[in-house]
């Protein structure tokens, strides 16, 4: 938790103060009625007013415009997209809402597919082509893993999901505005890390998916990067923002999400909640999952950490 918004008044120290204590209280689970379905773990909590977007029918350009304002997607500042995300529980949200935020921007989009094939587990095969054809492959979708098909414009905001050249800044997690779309290279400037501002070319590399859950080692040459207007709560841990929208169609499914996600914000007035959940809940409502042996575990860790540093 890095609250750090300017103090003016008694008035914000307060509102700084309730906001500190309410994070904490979901850190450790301490407000909210029991789920039914679940009282040990998940408790049901309501969302305060103050943070909730509550227009359900444009609800999701709401949140875009608070967190992106109007003119930042097509003009992209790199201090200020550096300090603002949407962050969604899963991949699957995550992604339709960057395309979503794609799609605002006026200049052309380049699709880049992938060059996808497989081998045998023991010895290549040709024999297998004829059983998983390209388009089977073409549609396969593992973790870590880029798409078949990626679609960038200039000044897209990306980020790389492999380190390529950690020495130059080109790392796992990485955010970049793409500056140039070429033919077997896209080149970007480095917006996070240690080289911010330095312009680089990402090459196409190999993705290997080699596990005992297919008859087939997977292989898919593809440019390691991702659109990243909005990301997975998990991909979100440490960082700092002064813009931050939660989007949650659906409740957080594992300890501490919640927490992680509420406290990328560095004020109370730096993050807006959009709850369009398909579960049965108030509209103002959602679960917080708190898993209290593995919380005890880390709160002894942290005590031990004070106590000896």
């Amino acid at each position: 938790m890095r609250l750090s918004q300017p103090v003016n008044s008694n008035k914000d120290v307060n509102r700084i103060s309730q906001f500190a204590s309410w994070l904490l209280d979901i850190r450790n689970g301490n407000i909210g009625t029991p789920d039914k379905n679940d009282p040990e773990s998940k408790n049901i909590i309501q969302i305060p007013h103050c943070f909730l977007i509550e227009s359900r029918d444009r609800g999701l350009e709401s949140l875009i415009h608070i967190v992106y304002g109007k003119n930042l997607i097509s003009n992209p500042s790199p201090e200020e997209l550096s300090v603002r995300a949407i962050i969604c529980p899963k991949n699957k949200r995550a992604d339709q809402v960057n395309a979503l935020i794609l799609s605002k921007t006026n200049s052309e989009g380049v699709v880049y597919n992938s060059c996808d094939s497989i081998k045998s587990h023991t010895h290549d095969s040709l024999e297998l082509d004829n059983f998983y054809p390209q388009d089977y492959l073409n549609n396969l979708h593992f973790s870590g893993i880029p798409s078949h098909t990626l679609i960038l414009k200039v000044n897209t905001l990306v980020m790389l999901i492999r380190n390529i050249n950690q020495r130059e800044g080109l790392c796992n997690g990485t955010r970049l505005i793409v500056t140039q779309l070429l033919p077997s290279m896209i080149e970007a400037s480095i917006i996070t890390g240690i080289s911010v501002g330095k312009r680089v070319y990402i090459p196409r590399i190999k993705f290997v998916h080699n596990t005992s859950d297919l008859p087939f080692i997977f292989i898919r040459k593809q440019f390691p990067l991702k659109v990243r207007y909005a990301m997975t709560i998990n991909k979100n841990q440490g960082q700092s923002l002064k813009k931050v929208g939660l989007y949650l169609t659906s409740s957080v499914f594992t300890h501490g999400q919640l927490y992680v996600a509420l406290s990328r914000a560095t004020s109370p007035h730096s993050i807006k909640i959009l709850l369009q959940q398909e579960e049965a809940l108030p509209f103002n409502c959602t679960r917080n999952v708190v898993f209290n042996d593995l919380l005890a575990r880390v709160n002894m860790q942290e005590s031990n950490l004070l106590n000896h540093g």
